[in-house]
């Protein structure tokens, strides 16, 4: 039996080869002395022959698995394993895995092992998908997520799951209840900056700069909820600093020095305005009360013409 697991997302893949593995221990090979496991790159055609014809020790069952098959660069390698796989004895379990088939096309390899007995294909998961992978993390490890908060990892790693993966694990060590503000205290984001740029844009009444900031965030995928909850995070902070001039407040020094920098240019009427408007289009965004990104064009220029 073969089963081909391919796809750039690596982290999904490498999960599912784990479960396969402790899957084939429980059902057949509890001390794990019957399992191979062969690097791609380290591939050739003689440890290949010797992996599929090696006899298991107290059971009839062998899993091989292959990691990464087209790490290895050899043509003639590949094509004499391409032969061999017929060869394959049915006592015989093989797992082969793969990164991205876009430069396999044309590879005689590939083309049989997409008609393995069993294919498996991981992609990069999209933001949607993400958000609730995340959910489901967090879950499954006992603790809760705010939606601001995961919104915010989204945005800041997007579809790296090794990293979102160790991410979490920080957050959850640290809380089992994450906010927006663990997640910000943890996790640089590239959109802070864009967000404190769109708030001075908007402090100097530069409607065309702020318009172009917000622009090219969302055309560069941001989501609409996203920006909204880190523009609201950003007129809370600048509130906030604005009433206490920076003082007590359980705010990272580094954001307080931000915020001090810009507050000269707010009004505390203005900043009260600009967050009762975010609260507005909250609303309704979540009440498909009209387009997401003309919502935001009008906050944008309401706000600079005031």
């Amino acid at each position: 039996m073969i089963l081909f697991l391919s796809g750039e997302d690596s982290f999904s893949r490498g999960q599912r080869l784990i479960a396969l593995k402790q899957g084939f221990i429980s059902k057949y090979d509890p001390q794990g002395l019957n399992i191979e496991v062969l690097e791609g790159e380290e591939l050739n055609i003689d440890n290949f022959h010797k992996a599929i014809t090696t006899s298991g020790l107290f059971t009839s069952k062998r899993l091989i698995i292959i990691k990464n098959i087209f790490q290895q660069k050899n043509k003639a390698i590949l094509d004499k394993i391409a032969g061999e796989l017929k060869k394959i004895s049915p006592d015989n379990i093989m797992i082969i895995t793969a990164h991205d088939l876009l430069k396999e096309k044309n590879n005689e390899l590939l083309k049989k092992l997409l008609k393995a007995d069993k294919v498996e294909k991981f992609p990069l998961l999209k933001p949607g998908q993400i958000y609730l992978w995340i959910q489901k993390e967090v879950k499954k490890r006992g603790a809760t997520i705010e939606s601001a908060a995961i919104n915010y990892l989204v945005e800041s790693i997007g579809s790296d799951l090794w990293r979102l993966n160790n991410e979490l694990n920080k957050l959850i060590n640290y809380s089992n209840k994450i906010t927006l503000r663990d997640a910000d205290l943890f996790i640089d984001s590239p959109i802070d900056d864009n967000i404190f740029n769109f708030t001075d844009a908007i402090s100097s009444k530069d409607a065309k700069r702020a318009l172009k900031l917000l622009h090219d965030q969302l055309d560069s995928g941001a989501n609409e909820f996203m920006l909204l909850s880190m523009l609201a995070r950003q007129i809370k902070i600048l509130l906030q600093v604005k009433e206490t001039n920076g003082q007590n407040l359980d705010l990272h020094p580094f954001v307080i020095r931000k915020a001090l920098n810009q507050i000269n240019k707010y009004s505390l009427e203005s900043l009260k305005k600009l967050f009762a408007q975010l609260t507005i289009i909250d609303y309704k965004l979540k009440n498909s009360q009209g387009s997401p990104r003309l919502l935001l064009d009008l906050f944008t220029v309401e706000m600079c013409s005031k």
